[in-house]
């Protein structure tokens, strides 16, 4: 019986150390989405010259996708790491 108890623990312990670890995760991705979450973020990233078309519309319009893909990427990361947080705790 103690046995039983014992390998509960530490099969809880791991559960929540993996729960711990998810959290973690996600709290760096929106961090980082932060920095790219919106339209204008993503433009306020661009270095200035891109930002006046200096560089071209093409730069522009490539520079702005890139990050734009970025975080979408970012975004659906989240979606996946809260999906094994749910998956986790049940």
């Amino acid at each position: 019986m103690q046995e039983h108890l014992r390998a509960s623990a530490v099969a809880a312990s791991a559960v929540n150390s993996q729960i711990s670890s998810i959290n973690a995760r996600i709290a760096e991705l929106e961090s980082a989405l932060s920095t790219l979450g919106s339209h204008e973020t993503i433009v306020n990233s661009l270095p200035q010259e891109v930002r006046n078309l200096s560089a071209g519309q093409a730069e522009y319009d490539a520079q702005y996708n890139r990050k734009k893909a970025t975080a979408d990427a970012w975004r659906d990361e989240i979606a996946g790491e809260k999906q094994k947080l749910e998956d986790a705790k049940n």
